[in-house]
């Protein structure tokens, strides 16, 4: 009982573990993806910036902005996924945290009732029961001499 107790909430704490591992390289991917999304970002307002100084049709700068609001709204998609993670991978961690309190009051108690058992067991029943032992060995002793 007290290794299972123990055992279990271990076990969980691994899955949170292994889960969060996960969650990390979502993350680290996302970051990349935002990172580049970013630089072309970047790229497209410099280009704007040296389209607004020289002479160019204003049908090249319209679809140079949309451009750049079309790369908005992806950045702003990449780094949902990285600010759930974040998120995630905290409550994993206090998921992890508390599966191991579990396990160790699990395995407390449950050498605790285990020792519980036995002397329960040793002084309700086997005492007596050895003490009848030591008896009829001791009457038989007598009888022998």
């Amino acid at each position: 009982m007290a290794l299972w107790g123990a055992a279990f909430p271990w076990n969980k704490s691994y899955e949170a573990k292994l889960e969060g591992a996960k969650l990390r390289a979502e993350i680290k991917a996302a970051g990349e993806k935002a990172k580049q999304l970013q630089a072309r970002r970047d790229a497209l307002t410099h280009e704007l910036d040296a389209l607004a100084s020289a002479p160019a049709s204003e049908l090249e700068k319209q679809e140079i902005r949309a451009k750049k609001r079309d790369l908005d709204i992806a950045l702003i998609e990449a780094t949902y996924p990285v600010e759930i993670g974040i998120e995630r991978i905290r409550v994993i961690e206090e998921a992890t945290t508390t599966y191991m309190r579990i396990g160790c009051t699990s395995l407390a108690l449950g050498v605790f009732f285990a020792l519980l058992g036995f002397l329960a067991w040793y002084f309700r029943i086997q005492r007596y029961i050895d003490r009848d032992i030591k008896v009829g060995r001791d009457q038989r002793e007598d009888k022998g001499n």
